[in-house]
């Protein structure tokens, strides 16, 4: 039996054609895939920077300089605002800085929408990871405010000078000649902070103090319309045999619950004395503060440091 062979020549054609054939087909296909590809995502102007908090961006001090890196997803350029305290900032909003801690605004707007101009505020402190949670949590109180505490030292109050042991009570006393009182700056700054809270719709279900009328005093002057529990375990050291004082703050804590507000509680600079949270909070100046909060499982934790200057920034964006 004899068998055909076809030409090796017609067999190369053969071959040719079928590999020409699948090059098209496969050219084909790149083809339909690189029309179907969609164009990257045009992305909304946003400031992405992880130390941007709740609308606020947050740097940690430095005695030397420290950066400052805004991120956005589209370019931007900043500027000084010409309002506010504020500071010259490079327009690419990158750049080495030596600025004292506080509160700061800067402008920026985005290059495709110049005459869009928007407000940041920049807030410059020390310990900035626990200043980005007392930010967060102070955001959070408005719609679930329980187990926090704030705690607070007292307003300013430079009027008078303690007359210690003038009297078995001298402390509880309003008379300048005999207990120091509240500055005008104490009361301003006392019902700011009230103001503040108010402001940002935080409910306060108790307030605590020392039984100095400084101390009381500044609970009133937030006006909260709430009845001041005195408790002397808040006490000044100069009438308080007992020191350090934070294991009394935490005992407070645990026996006012307030599920439907938070707590505030105002009482001396030695409160928080001997702690491991001292530097974080320190130097405690008269109207500075700091956030606790207690857990489902009734365990107190610090929250972070609310100096008074916060209050600024926390309320005017």
């Amino acid at each position: 039996m004899h068998y055909y062979h076809p030409p090796i020549t017609y067999m190369k054609k053969i071959f040719n054609l079928v590999l020409s054939l699948c090059l098209a087909l496969v050219l084909t296909i790149l083809g339909s895939c690189e029309q179907n590809e969609e164009p990257d995502p045009i992305l909304d102007n946003a400031i992405v920077s992880e130390d941007y908090v709740e609308g606020i961006y947050v740097i940690g001090y430095s005695e030397k300089e420290y950066p400052i890196h805004i991120e956005t997803t589209n370019p931007a350029v900043f500027s000084a605002h010409p309002s506010r305290k504020t500071f010259e900032i490079n327009p690419t909003g990158q750049g080495n800085y030596k600025l004292p801690e506080g509160a700061y605004w800067v402008q920026y707007h985005f290059e495709d929408e110049p005459s869009n101009v928007h407000t940041l505020p920049v807030l410059i402190t020390k310990n900035k990871p626990y200043a980005r949670e007392a930010i967060a949590a102070v955001k959070k109180m408005k719609d679930d405010p329980a187990g926090y505490s704030l705690i607070l030292r007292h307003g300013d109050s430079d009027i008078g000078t303690d007359k210690v042991g003038s009297s078995p009570e001298w402390f509880k006393s309003c008379d300048s000649k005999i207990a120091r009182q509240m500055s005008q700056k104490g009361i301003d700054d006392s019902k700011k902070i009230g103001a503040s809270l108010k402001a940002l719709n935080i409910p306060v279900a108790a307030t605590t103090a020392s039984q100095y009328c400084r101390a009381i005093k500044t609970v009133q002057y937030m006006d909260f319309g709430l009845p001041v529990i005195e408790d002397a375990r808040l006490n000044h050291e100069n009438s308080n045999s007992k020191d350090p004082m934070f294991d009394d703050v935490e005992a407070i804590i645990k026996n006012t619950p307030t599920p439907n507000g938070i707590h505030i509680i105002v009482g001396h600079y030695n409160m928080c004395h001997e702690t491991v949270f001292r530097d974080h909070i320190m130097p405690l100046k008269m109207g500075d503060g700091w956030i606790m909060k207690t857990g489902s499982n009734g365990q107190i934790s610090f929250v972070g440091a609310v100096p008074l200057f916060y209050w600024d920034i926390l309320v005017q964006k």
